[in-house]
């Protein structure tokens, strides 16, 4: 059978790193993602490509995808410990390519928040309870940031589930050591609406013809997709915890919009020629050994 073959890119870290599966490729054939040539995946990367297979998946004939699975060892480690693996498993069948030379697993990954396709509130309340137990054990020195990283996974996930018409969502956290130190790296993302239709249902802000336009307006105090102030994809809250301190950053991507939002208040906006099929948001959070 012939076949559309999508590779994917060395580094699958960024919001940006889908943009070789979209749109997905037409034509006859069966659709295929190639990871041979990836060796290094991070959240934001992994939960924006299971977004986009949601929706190439739901999309008429609900295909499957074929996987060429990753040479390197060390990435395929990682996929199979962080959840990955059965995160992709419900979209994609795996060919499985044999590296030449196998490589050494690294140390033990373990997830601040497992890889996950979230349909419900009990599914977000088990991954809370899931960070609660590694900050209780595995980051016990960070147990104050527990709260805020706590507020802006449920932000993000409630977003998903409740305002982006999705079929819920997904997500990945995971600490990292950094020469400059320490960090927590938390990733949602959806195959929903996106973030200016869903503020297109407030009257007030129908007018809204820029999606980078309508995540900076989501990012205001009281801006909601039904006008209530408790209610909708307002993301103000999120704004105020990555502002609490200066090195933190989040990065929104919905539609052709991507707004970078720092802790110092810089705000970068993009407009791409690539549309996200959805919304996906990664919050970095540098820690501080707490004494």
């Amino acid at each position: 059978m012939n076949r559309n073959v999508l590779k994917a890119p060395a580094q699958v870290e960024t919001v940006y790193a889908v943009d070789p599966f979209m749109p997905p490729a037409t034509g006859a054939g069966r659709l295929a993602f190639d990871f041979s040539a990836t060796t290094f995946t991070r959240p934001a990367g992994m939960v924006s490509l299971l977004a986009v297979m949601d929706r190439i998946c739901r999309a008429g004939d609900n295909r499957r995808i074929a996987l060429t699975m990753p040479h390197s060892n060390v990435v395929r480690t990682y996929w199979r410990r962080a959840g990955i693996m059965d995160a992709l498993g419900e979209f994609c069948d795996f060919e499985v390519v044999e590296t030449a030379a196998a490589l050494p697993e690294y140390n033990p990954v373990e997830p601040l928040v497992s890889c996950f396709h979230f349909r419900n509130g009990p599914d977000i309340d088990r991954l809370s309870e899931e960070m609660e137990l590694k900050f209780d054990s595995a980051l016990s020195s960070y147990s104050s940031l527990l709260d805020e990283c706590y507020e802006i996974f449920s932000e993000l996930t409630t977003n998903a589930l409740y305002h982006a018409e999705s079929n819920g969502g997904f997500v990945l956290a995971q600490k990292y050591d950094y020469d400059s130190g320490p960090a927590i790296e938390i990733a949602v993302a959806d195959s929903g609406i996106g973030i200016r239709n869903s503020l297109s249902k407030n009257r007030e802000l129908a007018g809204i013809d820029r999606d980078s336009s309508a995540i900076r307006k989501a990012l205001e105090e009281g801006v909601t997709s039904i006008g209530h102030s408790h209610r909708g994809y307002g993301l103000a809250h999120l704004t105020h915890n990555v502002q609490l301190e200066q090195s933190r950053r989040m990065v929104i991507r919905s539609g052709s919009g991507i707004i970078t939002l720092s802790g110092d208040g810089e705000i970068k906006e993009e407009n791409t020629a690539v549309e996200y099929p959805g919304t996906v948001i990664n919050v970095t959070i540098p820690l501080e050994l707490v004494i």
